[in-house]
């Protein structure tokens, strides 16, 4: 089959093509420009919801913080420790350390959510506990007493666990009945926790713990 050779454009077809072209690449241009603004437009729009909807976006995250505050009050696991010591009796009561309230939180609320500030008032040592509720920061506190151990640490633990007390932490604990045990004193002139069944004074935590569960456990008065 013999090719059949193209017809070669002539100068006036040439001039005309090259007469329509602006008006082809303007056409091109305005309907890119069309295309950009229908774009820029259905952003605005999407953004327009958006904007609309974080109002409910943040309502239901503060009702989420809040519904999720309502687990610092959860009972914790705890131990006991003496109150007093004298006259034959040890007055005991339950405890939490303050390392419980900081895991609590970390878990509750997350660790950047919290945060503490210490100060002076009266010659008082408070602690404010700050909660992100998801639109601001509330604070609450309260102040410690010493501790016959480590006077300043133990100060300081205090105010900061009474503080998370009134976010709900360890309240629990106000709720739990004092222990008292017999106690016994040393030959160092103080009085302990006694143990009348194995006949040994207590002098750790621990141990005391674990005996006044025993106790709870067996109903043993």
């Amino acid at each position: 089959m013999i090719p059949i050779p193209l017809e070669e454009p002539t100068k006036k077809e040439l001039q005309d093509k090259l007469m329509k072209m602006p008006e082809l690449e303007n056409e091109k241009n305005l309907e890119q420009l069309k295309s950009d603004i229908i774009c820029r437009e259905k952003s605005r729009k999407d953004l327009e919801k958006q904007l609309m909807k974080m109002p409910e976006l943040e309502q239901e995250e503060e009702t989420d913080m809040k519904t999720n505050l309502k687990d610092l009050t959860k009972e914790l696991p705890y131990k006991w420790r003496v109150q007093s010591a004298k006259y034959g009796k040890a007055t005991c009561v339950a405890y939490i350390d303050a390392r419980d309230c900081q895991d609590l939180l970390d878990e509750v609320v997350g660790a950047e959510n919290w945060q503490t500030i210490y100060y002076e008032q009266n010659g008082l040592l408070f602690c404010k506990v700050g909660i992100f509720t998801g639109t601001d920061w509330v604070w609450k506190s309260d102040t410690g007493s010493e501790s016959n151990v480590e006077k300043d640490k133990g100060h300081v633990s205090d105010a900061f666990k009474r503080a998370c007390v009134s976010w709900g932490i360890g309240r629990f604990l106000y709720r739990l009945p004092i222990q008292t045990l017999q106690a016994k004193k040393h030959t160092n002139g103080k009085e302990y926790a006694y143990s009348p069944e194995k006949d040994k004074i207590i002098f750790d935590g621990e141990t005391l713990t674990k005996y006044i569960n025993w106790k709870l456990n067996n109903n043993q008065k």
